[in-house]
């Protein structure tokens, strides 16, 4: 059973995640210098103690900076930061690719390249193939296999969906 990571587990986490990108990107310093136990805090607040959203949450400091994240938590206000921080991701994609999102998101959680492929503008479609890797790429969705696809986490889907203007 899975069971939620504690502060000090998150810090550990965050610490690994810095170091990894740092050593990916030939950087010597970077968001590392911010971690500490109040921010292992509020990722857990946030996160709920789930790796997949600490992960998301260090690639969100990594991206954006801690300034960054500090003012996303500021202004969600009442809604869930998760939420905003997922929103704040989709605003990083280009157009295309969020359209795909949104047309998946009301396809279903498991969706196949055809499908998709059939619903969006041609412009869209002629590139399909690597918007579908750059949704992987960034997490929104993963490949079940050759043709399919599922979002990553149903919070993903369902603030995506949030935002769809009804018909």
């Amino acid at each position: 059973k899975l069971t939620k990571l504690q502060t000090s587990e998150i810090k550990t986490l965050l610490v690994h995640y810095f170091k990894k990108q740092a050593i990916a990107s030939g950087r010597t310093s970077g968001p590392i210098e911010y971690i500490d136990e109040g921010l292992a805090k509020v990722v857990s607040d946030v996160s709920s103690g789930t790796p997949f959203w600490c992960t998301a949450i260090a690639k969100h400091i990594e991206d954006k900076g801690i300034e960054e994240f500090n003012r996303l938590l500021r202004d969600s206000g009442s809604k869930n930061p998760l939420n905003v921080l997922i929103l704040c991701r989709l605003d990083l994609l280009p157009s295309p690719a969020q359209l795909i999102l949104k047309h998946a998101c009301v396809i279903g959680e498991h969706v196949t390249r055809d499908e998709l492929e059939t619903v969006c503008p041609a412009a869209v479609a002629a590139n399909l193939d690597n918007h579908i890797s750059e949704l992987i790429t960034n997490g929104f969705i993963y490949s079940v296999d050759d043709i399919s696809f599922c979002f990553h986490n149903q919070m993903i889907r369902n603030a995506i969906a949030d935002i769809i203007p009804p018909r």
